[in-house]
């Protein structure tokens, strides 16, 4: 999935010291040899104790209060720091409702959060930033695909578009590639990257981008 920001120049120098070795054997390897890491496995922000990360986060970036609110701007409560919350986020809102609310967009410019119905979180055209196609020249036309939008996704079929300048608040005119998925893709989230296969093979990706995005003719 990490390997999406390679070029040709960095790859000439990467060196994959464990070859084809799986994680089970490497474990086995090392449990023959009495290493005391043989079985302790490194999940998600291996280096931060706290349970939650926002306390981690809130030691350590300034929070400020804010509203969240509907889609359609009325304001449903407030939040201390929207560090706290994460795209799909239904519990821990500290709102009462009639009905199942859900984070379904951040927004850092106006310090706010946007909450909505379960059908909003999906998404199937998503427009990224920061394309590198690893073979090298970026294509020209649409590109057939499977795409993942986080590490623990499953790969889903989608077609790429080539960069095109973009007029957007957040875009400010830097060029802006879209994917189409074949299916909706469930929280999709601002700022991960989204990385592009074929077959076993990683082709490329780029980061996942921020708002409402209008194509140049």
């Amino acid at each position: 999935y990490f390997l999406y920001t390679l070029s040709q120049e960095k790859l000439r120098c990467v060196l994959f010291s464990l070859s084809s070795y799986s994680k089970a054997e490497v474990q086995q390897i090392a449990r023959q040899r009495g290493l005391p890491v043989a079985t302790k496995p490194s999940q998600d922000i291996c280096f931060i104790s706290q349970k939650h990360y926002h306390t981690f986060l809130s030691q350590r970036f300034l929070s400020l209060p804010g509203d969240i609110v509907d889609t359609q701007g009325k304001v449903l409560g407030h939040h201390q720091g929207i560090a706290s919350y994460t795209i799909g986020q239904r519990h821990g809102l500290g709102l009462a409702s009639g009905k199942p609310l859900y984070v379904i967009r951040i927004e850092p410019e106006h310090n706010r959060i946007v909450l909505g119905s379960e059908k909003e979180l999906y998404s199937q055209d998503i427009a990224i930033r920061g394309l590198n196609w690893i073979a090298g020249e970026l294509p020209s036309g649409p590109v057939p695909v499977t795409a993942k939008i986080r590490y623990k996704s499953r790969e889903t079929a989608a077609t790429l578009f080539p960069p095109r300048h973009c007029e957007s608040e957040r875009s400010e005119g830097e060029a802006i590639s879209t994917v189409r998925f074949s299916q909706p893709q469930r929280a999709v989230t601002p700022g991960q990257a989204i990385v592009f296969y074929r077959g076993d093979e990683v082709v490329g990706g780029g980061i996942i981008s921020n708002g409402e995005i209008k194509m140049q003719k």
